[in-house]
This record gives structure tokens, C-alpha cells and sequence, in this order.
């Protein structure tokens, strides 16, 4: 069944354009946790030399993401994946990009751990890694993220909004390194990772 988010209309376009700025022209993207599947239908689109494999977890997600990519019809728009980034192994090809979109508060610590760590097995060299959501930082005040993780928590005591020091400490730790952090509307980030 198809579902339908407003976050993903709202984000779409300041992602692109990070999105953009560091994709390769004719990169494969590996999309971890697509969700709705709203997102990848918007940049295959925006990125017709983009080969966008979208996935996600959860099944009735992964139904999602096909019925709008049924609808979309798009040739460089993949039939949707079930990854748990937890495994050892994905069932996945080499990727020159993985995106990975309000995934990291909204899993659990585990699941943000396997997703650097199959960073860095999945992308080819120079490959590139974009993490977007919002992220807790030591030289500033938490504010409205106390409240986001909270509400997080509470839905899902395994879940919340990441540091973003310790983030960076995991992926340089598995060959990661933070090449940009781009500023985006309410209290997001944008971090650029390269193999």
C-alpha cells in the first residue's frame, strides 16, 4: 500500500541540492531506510543519470516504496530492497553513494553502527556517504532537540537523536571521513562522508 508523508515534500528540495554538490554524475545511490519510498521517486526524477536503489527495513515500507515506484515508472529507480543494516551482509552491489534519510535518530544504535559499518563495505573507493537528520552537538545547547528526543524515546526507547561527535568517531573508525556538514532548516544537518 502506498503511503504519504509530508516531511519528505517539505526536505526534498535542500537535499537535492546537497545531493548534487556531491553525487557523481552517473552514480548508483543506495538508499537506506526510503520509508515511504517519497523520496526516492523525487530524485530519481531530479537525477535522471542517478541510478537510485531505494530500501527500508520494514515490509510494509518496502510495499510503499514499490507502489510509488510502480506509479513513478521511472528506468533508473530500482525495485525496493529489505536491508537490515544490523547484518553482516546486505544483499547488495558495490554503490559509489549511500543516502540515508532521518535514519539515524529513528533506529536504534545498533542499526546506525551497521549502517557505517556497511559504509564501508558496500561503496567503491571515493565513494560517498550522506547522512541527513538532526544531530545533538557538544558545543551547543540541545534546545529543541531535547523535546525531538524525548518524543522519540518515548515511541521507541532504542531510538533518538545521535551525537554527532560520536557519529563521526564510529565512521572515522571504520575509514569514514567527515568531508562536509552542511546546515539545514530545524536544527538538521547534512554530513558528508567519504570512503
Amino acid at each position: 500500500m502506498k503511503r504519504h508523508s509530508v516531511e519528505p515534500d517539505k526536505n526534498r528540495e535542500p537535499i537535492l541540492k546537497v545531493l548534487q554538490g556531491v553525487l557523481p554524475i552517473a552514480a548508483t545511490v543506495l538508499e537506506i531506510g526510503s520509508g515511504t519510498g517519497q523520496h526516492a521517486v523525487y530524485f530519481a526524477q531530479k537525477m535522471p543519470s542517478v541510478t537510485w536503489q531505494p530500501s527500508d527495513f520494514d515490509g510494509d515500507a518496502v510495499d510503499s516504496i514499490a507502489a510509488w515506484r510502480r506509479e513513478a515508472g521511472l528506468p533508473n529507480l530500482k525495485a525496493p530492497l529489505q536491508i537490515d543494516t544490523t547484518k553482516e551482509t546486505w544483499e547488495v552491489e558495490p554503490v559509489s553513494a549511500i543516502v540515508a534519510i532521518d535514519f539515524a535518530h529513528a533506529s536504534t544504535w545498533p542499526a546506525c553502527v551497521g549502517l557505517l559499518s556497511g559504509a564501508t563495505r558496500y561503496l567503491t573507493a571515493g565513494g560517498v556517504l550522506v547522512l541527513y537528520g538532526p544531530f545533538l552537538r557538544e558545543e551547543r545547547p540541545p534546545g529543541a532537540l531535547e523535546a525531538l528526543d524525548g518524543e522519540l524515546r518515548r515511541k521507541n526507547p532504542s531510538w533518538g537523536v545521535r551525537n554527532l561527535e560520536t557519529i563521526v568517531a564510529v565512521a572515522v573508525g571504520r575509514g569514514l571521513m567527515l568531508e562536509q556538514v552542511v546546515e539545514m532548516a530545524g536544527h538538521n544537518l547534512t554530513l558528508v562522508f567519504r570512503r
